[in-house]
């Protein structure tokens, strides 16, 4: 089965390069801001013919699809690839809006900002309030925090950027002298509503949910006993906090999702994507502190093979993936909520 792919180069032209595997033979060339599945897609025989956007100095070339196959987007990060979304949204339009996978216009809603304001009126979610900016020195940052009415503290991380790099917790403007580890070059930031969401034990607990179609998967619950930025390098692997996710992850469709069910179901119904994923904190009353929500996550591969309690998540959610990848009927194209 053939797919046009709508794949972009990042908006500042940068890539990593690294080599891969025991015999160092090839560079493999990551594409930030993109969806991490393109790898799996050849075992399941699912051809992709790739179409580029993207920062170029031909921009009325245009990308040819192959006639007949349905188009799939590989573009995630709308501060990543906000040039290469904008190009193929026009592209799509001039194409008569064919059916998309994650089309274009609904990931661009997902910028951390945009995406918290959509969903901040859901029952049962808590969404901190968020503003996007530009900042050439640190006032402007204070400046954009003060005009957003945000309350303190504040984490502050540059757009786009993903791991907990380039992010801190700013307690006040009191503080802002710890603004300085940021490089304030002109490049866009987010400055967001800090909750802490620490449980009685004091841990932290961050919760993946992965929507895939119709169906939600718990992916995993990351946690620390004091670290708040959690990411895969930060994360606990105390044999106990590990046995805790294991059973939270057991009881995950008995015991907590009945509790969130209605708010999934309208976060679905207006981020308007195929496939997307949810960080955020699930207390035991089951409201939803949301972190953020878009398609840029790693949902597919184990990060930590050493530990492997979420194969059968892992398997599950491809297996979900692989059938919605083969079915366009049920795939949702443009976006329709306003």
């Amino acid at each position: 089965m053939d797919f046009n792919v709508l794949t972009a180069v990042p908006d500042d032209g940068t890539i990593t390069v690294h080599l891969a595997g025991e015999s160092r033979q090839a560079p493999v060339f990551t594409f930030p801001g993109t969806v991490m599945f393109m790898q799996h897609l050849r075992r399941e025989n699912l051809r992709p013919h790739m179409m580029w956007f993207g920062p170029t100095d031909t921009p009325d070339d245009t990308p040819q699809p192959v006639s007949g196959a349905p188009y799939l987007n590989h573009m995630g990060d709308a501060d990543v690839c906000g040039i290469g979304l904008a190009q193929a949204e026009r592209f799509l339009r001039a194409q008569g809006e064919p059916v998309v996978f994650n089309h274009p216009s609904a990931v661009i809603r997902t910028r951390r900002d945009s995406l918290l304001r959509m969903i901040e009126d859901i029952p049962g979610v808590d969404a901190p309030k968020a503003v996007r900016f530009h900042a050439a020195r640190r006032d402007d940052a204070l400046d954009a925090i003060g005009a957003g009415e945000l309350a303190w503290p504040v984490i502050v991380r540059t757009a786009g950027e993903h791991g907990g790099r380039n992010m801190i917790k700013l307690a006040g403007p009191d503080r802002a002298d710890d603004l300085d580890v940021l490089p304030f070059d002109g490049r866009a930031y987010q400055a967001i509503e800090f909750r802490d969401v620490r449980g009685g034990d004091g841990t932290y607990r961050k919760w993946r949910l992965v929507f895939i179609g119709g169906d939600v998967f718990l992916r995993h619950v990351m946690m620390h006993e004091e670290n708040w930025n959690l990411h895969t390098d930060e994360r606990s692997t105390s044999r106990g906090l590990i046995e805790e996710e294991v059973g939270l992850m057991a009881r995950f469709e008995r015991e907590t999702r009945p509790k969130i069910e209605s708010a999934l179901d309208e976060i679905a119904r207006r981020v308007e994507l195929d496939f997307f994923g949810v960080d955020c904190h699930i207390d035991g009353d089951g409201r939803m502190t949301v972190f953020e929500a878009n398609p840029c996550m790693k949902v597919f591969e184990c990060t930590h093979p050493e530990i492997g309690v979420w194969d059968d998540v892992i398997a599950r959610s491809w297996q979900a993936m692989a059938a919605l990848l083969r079915d366009s009927s049920r795939w949702r194209g443009a976006p329709r909520v306003a």
